[in-house]
Order: structure tokens, then sequence, then C-alpha cells
């Protein structure tokens, strides 16, 4: 009697738009579900959402695509879907769903309603360029309830390839320490490397202007060495619960304490290190989110040649699912 294939390790979802970026989404979300033995499940919400209203052909007004057109529709996405699937060599197949309704919206509670351990995006140039980041992948960056990497041309992760170099931009807050966890127990996994980096500003760059003698006096010169230290030593504290771990795994971890404009510095540190991935912490910051490693927004992280992992904070994730799945 055959034997059924153990059950997969969680669920990995892959939010496809049927642009340039399918094809590249489709086949790094393939690649995490080959490397962890997760499920794999391609989702497309679809266009019909957003035509709802089509020309009424007398000119007086608007009027609904009929039930048979948005039917005909909802089957060729369903078809071209299908066919992207079946060009991954998943061993377990790809399931693939078209979705109705907002897009960041749609694809969030799916992958909520399917426990999903992981959600693959894709964004290219011109999104990372929008000043709002008005993106459906900034949408599920700033709200989604579980992690989100964000692929792209020359952000590709290649998970199968093994150890991964991996960038942690840590602002210290609170809810930054998920993100932290995450980083490091990913690298425990795959036997990489983890740069713990934090930015942070130099206040004499706000007196510019204005207290000159201030900015050159020894009791800035002795504030500024004492808070490079006290950040120092809370990079440390930070890492110091999943140190251990990492580094009987064999995991390099260096920290990067850097003063200065925290866009400038993060390109400066990706330039230098050269990672596979970039982990960023999510939380509220004065209702506005997000704000991360200072007041980088998300169009900063996704100016940069790396995959981008954003983790929300414990409280806001839906479960208590590791990525990848233990």
């Amino acid at each position: 009697m055959k034997s059924l294939p153990a059950p997969a390790k969680g669920v990995v979802v892959a939010a496809v738009g049927f642009d340039g970026l399918t094809e590249l989404v489709a086949a790094e979300a393939a690649e995490i579900a080959r490397t962890y033995d997760l499920e794999l499940r391609l989702v497309h919400v679809s266009s019909v959402t957003s035509v709802m209203l089509l020309a009424d052909p007398l000119g007086y007004g608007f009027t609904a695509p009929s039930p048979d057109a948005v039917d005909e529709v909802f089957r060729q996405e369903r078809a071209r879907l299908a066919a992207v699937a079946a060009a991954l060599q998943v061993p377990r197949g790809a399931l693939t769903d078209v979705l109705a309704g907002e897009p960041a919206a749609a694809v969030a509670d799916y992958a909520r309603l399917h426990r999903a351990n992981l959600l693959v995006v894709g964004c290219g140039a011109t999104a990372a360029r929008l000043p709002l980041g008005l993106s459906t992948a900034a949408a599920l960056m700033a709200n989604a309830p579980l992690p989100v990497l964000v692929v792209g041309p020359g952000r590709q992760l290649h998970a199968g390839k093994g150890a991964l170099r991996i960038l942690l931009a840590d602002d210290l807050q609170p809810g930054s320490e998920e993100a932290a966890r995450r980083a490091f127990e990913l690298a425990a996994r795959t036997g990489g490397f983890v740069r713990h980096l934090h930015v942070h500003g130099d206040f004499r760059e706000v007196l510019r202007d204005s207290w000159r003698d201030l900015q050159e006096s020894p009791a800035a010169e002795a504030a500024i060495r004492n808070d490079a230290e006290r950040l120092i030593d809370a990079l440390h504290g930070r890492g110091a619960p999943y140190r251990e771990r990492a580094l009987g795994a064999g995991v390099g971890v260096e920290t990067d304490c850097r003063v200065g404009a925290v866009g400038q510095e993060l390109h400066a540190a990706v330039a230098s290190f050269r990672p596979d991935l970039v982990v960023f912490g999510r939380h509220k910051a004065l209702k506005a989110r997000p704000f991360l490693i200072g007041r980088a927004p998300f169009g900063v992280m996704l100016r940069e040649q790396a995959a981008v992992l954003v983790v929300p904070p414990a409280a806001e994730l839906y479960a208590n699912l590791a990525f990848p799945a233990r």
C-alpha cells in the first residue's frame, strides 16, 4: 500500500498580478516552498474588481458588467494562473485561487484564512520610487498580519542556495523584536551570516545652522560618544537571546552601528555587505506606519538590490508561526 506524503510544514502564499513580475514572484515562492517543505499557493486578485463599471454605450451613465462577463474574466484568469503554477517544479504542486476585492485586503485575508507562514509579493523599480509607496506591495508591508517578502528584478532571494547573508536593520524599538528573532532563526537554519545594523542621527546636524559652538563643544562630543556606546550595547542586548543558537549553528554575527541619514547609511551597509535579504521590523509610530530604523519609509528599503522581509510585531501577527516553519 502506497504511503501518503507527510504534510507540509507550513504554507507560503505568492500574490501575482499578471505583470512583468509574475514569473519572478512565482519562481521565488516555489524555491522557498521546495527548500523549506512548505505548501505553495498562488493567488491573483481579479482585474474585474478594478473595473467594476463599464461605460454605457448610450452615454447616459455607467452600468455594472453582466454576470456572464464577470464569469468569463474569472475563467480566463484562473486558466492563466493555472498555467503559471504548472510551469513550476514543486513536488507537492501549487494550489491556485483567483480572488475578488481590494487587492491588498483580499490577499491578506486569504493568507490569514490559510494560515500562511509567509507572503511573497513583487515590487518593480517604478513602484519603489513612488513617494508614498502607493502599491499593493507597500500596503501589504504596512498592514499584513504575517511576514511579507518583497522581491523584484535584482532583488531575488534564491532561498535554495543555502547560507544566506542577512542584514537585520533594527531601530531598537520593542516592535522590532520579532524581526530580530526571525532573522537570527533563519540564519541559524541556513548557516548564513547576520549583520545587525542600527542607524541613528547625529543631533549636531539639527543644530547645523544655529548653535554652531554647541556642535563643536567637548560636551557635545562626549554626549555623542556615550550615545554611540549605549546603542552598541543595545544592539548586543537585542541579539543576545538568539546569538548563542546562531553561533552554534555556524552563523557569523556582527554588529554595525552608524551615524547619519538613514537612507544613505542603509545604502552604504547594503553596498558593503551585499546581503541576500534585508530584514525590517514593522510597528506603529505616532499611529503612522511604517518608520523603520529611524524614519525610513518603505521606498528607502525597496531601492536596494536585495530582497526585503518585513516582519510585524508579535502583537500584530494572527498566529505565532515562524519563518520558515520549524
